[in-house]
């Protein structure tokens, strides 16, 4: 793992997080506004808003997702931090703890049970409640939730969003699957309320599935893992209205149980998991700022993907047209880095998603494995935006066999 930097517009009091040791980084999360995947980074571009997100929350929805280890069992912590004195409980599937935090401090690392909350390459495809829900004590102020999945020298991490931020439609961003040991490109869908109905599209290398499969996530907690060998980018994923209800709110994430990243003249060597909570489509923007990772001197990877058809995007200078859950640049298993700074801005909301390369492919020499993280502060010390497309109008949806 590495270190990080992280762009976004008009924003400063940036700082560089060293993930290794993983404790010592974590004390910069009471001053981060965007604590994002150590390899991948869904980037959220400027706009204006009407309702406040943040990262901030009183409750958390999140997944112990399969992770293919470089030796022993994977492992998950959890890191809790606040601006405030804090406490509340950590469950899943039988297992229940309690956290206190003090303020600007960092309660953590917590241990998730792998019994408990690990989800198995067997399990992909079956409804599993496996949902891992940490929810504050009635009265007690909001927490940022941090999560570190890792085994052997693979590891990763992601900021997770509380359940007042999630949304009902979303897009899966993964990467071209250079696979180790029958690791595969993944995501994994998390219902937060009872009867909650799901249908997701596969996209594989690019190519949209026509199939439309339903799923029905009846509890809350409730996990269904989707993979695939071929890199799942693109794929939509809802929460659709059922017969007797409304659509519910969802948690999405999305990566990959392990892969390498290379780039053009260059075979990567190592290997990592990619775990990211996945941001709600209401959330995405129309501009951004893409600044280069500190150390990696062979630059870095993007991936540009649309909500709707007809989208244009002014990719540094150049304009590419998407239509929903395109993506661009086009998947392939050695594309040409770039290194520079550059701008990306679209007329209709889009998100944007960085990649680090394997050691051996970067450029740095400091530590193994695709590494870097992008964080940043602003006046709240917390990430906080607001959003005018939160009346979402759900899809209803004709039963069908899963």
């Amino acid at each position: 793992m590495d270190k990080a930097s992280t762009p976004r517009l008009n924003f400063g009091g940036r700082f560089s997080v060293n993930s290794f040791p993983l404790k010592q980084a974590l004390h910069s999360m009471r001053n981060i506004s965007f604590l994002c995947t150590l390899t991948l980074l869904l980037l959220m571009g400027n706009r204006s808003f009407a309702q406040d997100f943040s990262n901030k929350g009183k409750e958390f929805w999140l997944v112990f997702p399969s992770h293919l280890p470089s030796s022993g069992l994977a492992n998950m912590a959890l890191f809790i931090t606040s601006d405030k004195n804090s406490k509340g409980t950590i469950s899943v599937n039988g297992f229940s703890t309690s956290f206190t935090v003090t303020a600007n401090q960092i309660a953590g690392p917590i241990a998730i049970p792998y019994a408990s909350a690990y989800v198995l390459d067997a399990e992909s495809g079956f409804v599993v409640n496996k949902g891992i829900h940490v929810l504050v004590d009635a009265g007690q102020p909001p927490v940022v939730v941090f999560a570190h999945i890792y085994a052997g020298f693979r590891s990763e991490a992601s900021l997770i969003l509380p359940v007042v931020t999630l949304g009902k439609k979303y897009f899966s961003t993964n990467y071209w699957q250079a696979s180790t040991g029958g690791s595969k490109s993944q995501f994994q869908i998390i219902a937060t309320e009872i009867n909650t109905v799901v249908q997701y599209q596969l996209r594989r290398n690019g190519v949209l599935d026509p199939t439309i499969i339903t799923a029905t996530l009846n509890n809350p907690g409730d996990v269904l893992q989707v993979q695939d060998p071929l890199d799942l980018t693109g794929s939509i994923i809802e929460s659709v209205a059922s017969s007797s209800g409304s659509c519910k709110k969802i948690a999405v994430f999305s990566g990959s149980s392990s892969l390498a990243i290379g780039r053009a003249g260059c075979v990567p060597s190592s290997y990592d998991p990619l775990y990211q909570q996945c941001y709600p489509v209401n959330s995405w923007g129309k501009n951004f700022g893409i600044v280069p990772v500190a150390n990696n001197t062979n630059g870095y990877h993007l991936r540009v993907t649309a909500s709707e058809n007809n989208t244009t995007v002014n990719f540094n200078g150049s304009n590419v047209i998407l239509n929903e859950g395109e993506y661009y640049p086009a998947t392939t298993s050695s594309p040409v880095p770039y290194v520079g700074p550059m701008t990306i801005s679209s007329d209709k909301p889009i998100s944007v998603a960085q990649y680090l390369m394997s050691a051996n492919c970067s450029g740095s020499g400091n530590w193994p494995g695709q590494s870097n993280q992008y964080s940043q502060s602003r006046n709240d010390r917390y990430w906080r935006r607001r959003s005018e497309r939160m009346g979402t109008v759900c899809k209803t949806h004709a039963p069908r066999d899963r």
